[in-house]
């Protein structure tokens, strides 16, 4: 039984990290929508690993996997809604989704299309542009994870 008593706990810890990431992801739509995103505060560290034309795809808190006593991590990749900035998950330190998974024991990383003002071609992208980036992430992140 107490594989099972294991299995309820992390389905416990899982939906209550996916409520907390829920509500912080509101929070920062909330505050996208009503005043942007600068909040004066540092943002967490992020390394960019893969980029293509269409976007950048960030690491948050690697430094976790680093040293004797590192573990590994499940991943989970965040993709921002559609024309708003990949800063949503990391508003600020105290309503970072980033954080917060890397808190509780995930690899976040973060699907960054730049802003479509700035980036060659942003304007003419499309939700097709997006899922197939998506995606190709998602296909880069395999290879990478799996050659660590």
């Amino acid at each position: 039984m107490a594989g099972f008593e294991s299995l309820e706990l992390s389905s416990r810890t899982l939906s209550a990290t996916t409520e907390r990431l829920a509500a912080m992801a509101r929070n920062a739509l909330e505050v996208a929508r009503f005043g942007g995103l600068d909040t004066g505060e540092e943002s967490s560290a992020y390394t960019v690993v893969h980029e293509t034309p269409l976007y950048r795809l960030r690491r948050y808190h690697a430094d976790r996997d680093s040293g004797p006593k590192a573990k590994p991590r499940p991943s989970v990749v965040l993709v921002p809604p559609m024309m708003l900035s990949a800063d949503v998950f990391d508003v600020s330190p105290v309503t970072s989704a980033v954080s917060l998974l890397a808190g509780d024991g995930i690899d976040p990383w973060v699907i960054d299309f730049g802003a479509p003002e700035h980036e060659q071609g942003g304007m003419q992208r499309t939700l097709t542009d997006h899922v197939l980036a998506i995606s190709d992430a998602v296909e880069f992140l395999n290879g990478y994870l799996g050659a660590e």
